[in-house]
């Protein structure tokens, strides 16, 4: 992002003064003082919205990072088990002539009704 275009995303952050919608960002350390240091020198920039955001960071160890990196590769993988076993179950219960409920893949697949549920326009 530009200098600019940032300046003008921080003056429609700045216009609102609603910090209620909170993001996640990950940025080197160096790249925040970069940001922090263009923040600093918009003169359309209030200062409470520069402490807001000295104030809301939480600087993460590199080992959390792999961890968090870890986490979410497990979680793709269980999601498609999950996803096949539903697939399986509704093939299985049409094979079979029998209906295709949320309750039913549930008992077929050995997923939770929530997780069919979840799942529900995407397969079937």
């Amino acid at each position: 992002m530009q200098k600019d275009e940032l300046i003008n995303e921080l003056k429609k952050i700045n216009d609102t003064d609603d910090y209620s919608n909170n993001i996640r960002i990950n940025i080197s350390q160096q790249r925040f003082e970069d940001l922090i240091e263009i923040l600093e020198s918009c003169k359309m920039v209030q200062l409470n919205l520069v402490n807001e955001i000295r104030s809301k960071l939480k600087i993460v160890p590199k080992s959390n990072i792999n961890k968090r990196i870890a986490i979410d590769s497990a979680n793709e993988i269980r999601i498609e088990k999950s996803k096949e076993k539903i697939v399986e179950a509704i093939e299985y219960l049409r094979r079979n002539n029998k209906k295709v409920t949320q309750s039913e893949v549930s008992k077929v697949s050995g997923c939770s009704v929530n997780t069919v549920r979840k799942y529900k326009e995407e397969l079937f």
